[in-house]
């Protein structure tokens, strides 16, 4: 299998409802899709049938003034537009969704920026775009 150049996290963007996230420095994303399980009369191999799909993730972000925004989205208990850049030189190639976000954790480490991490949980379908499959 042949790799094409490597993205390095470097250069990562996220915008929720149309705001540019600053300080926003590491993202998660799982689609996952959920299966029901059958056997028919006389199988002895159990069979899966594809169910519902759903779709999560986190943000991490730099403690400042312009990170309360995540903490709002949180607290706000509505809808939110996310839209996810891997590479801030690529606008053609993102992650986009309508999602909840559901839990905030700040992190004081004395090693580390202090740093603050929500979750969020999708709404509806994620789109990805611009990717080759």
């Amino acid at each position: 299998m042949a790799f094409g150049s490597a993205v390095h996290g470097i250069n990562g963007l996220a915008y929720i409802s149309g705001t540019e996230v600053f300080g926003a420095h590491a993202f998660s994303l799982a689609e996952t899709t959920q299966s029901a399980e059958y056997i028919k009369f006389g199988d002895s191999f159990l069979s899966r049938a594809p169910g519902w799909s759903d779709w999560s993730g986190t943000l991490t972000v730099v403690h400042d003034q312009d990170a309360k925004l995540v903490q709002d989205c949180v607290n706000s208990r509505a809808t939110q537009t996310v839209i996810l850049y891997p590479k801030r030189s690529d606008l053609t190639t993102y992650y986009t969704g309508s999602a909840v976000f559901s839990e905030f954790g700040h992190t004081v480490d004395r090693d580390s920026i202090e740093g603050i991490t929500v979750s969020f949980a999708g709404h509806s379908t994620l789109t990805p775009t611009g990717f080759t499959t």
